[in-house]
């Protein structure tokens, strides 16, 4: 799935073959990871999406990020769902204007 994500990245941010290779490997890691905030008694938690990824992101091997593709492709990913809702809430304020519009126009006889 995060492969498939990270083809669709714009050429400015395409990942090079090392970097899809890279990828498919920190994810497989990052699944057999023992993440200390993914606990039992967290499973019932709700916690938000940026929580959720920052907390991965801030894992470090010897100083460095633990999984510096895998922060990419989601930062590009969570970018476009950011970029998108200011977007959605315009056309749908339009909407509503043009349906209060459309109810007040009147024939002209």
């Amino acid at each position: 799935m995060i492969i498939n994500c990270a083809s669709k990245m714009p050429p400015v941010s395409k990942l090079s073959s090392r970097e899809i290779d890279a990828l498919s490997i920190e994810w497989t890691l990052l699944v057999l990871e023992d993440l200390p905030f993914c606990t039992e008694e967290n499973k019932t938690k709700t916690i938000s999406i940026s929580k959720y990824w920052r907390d991965i992101f801030d894992l470090k091997d010897i100083g460095d990020s633990k999984y510096p593709v895998i922060e990419k492709v989601v930062k590009f990913a969570l970018s476009i769902a950011e970029a998108n809702a200011s977007v959605e809430r315009l056309f749908s304020q339009l909407s509503i204007l043009l349906k209060n519009t459309e109810t007040n126009w009147k024939p002209i006889q």
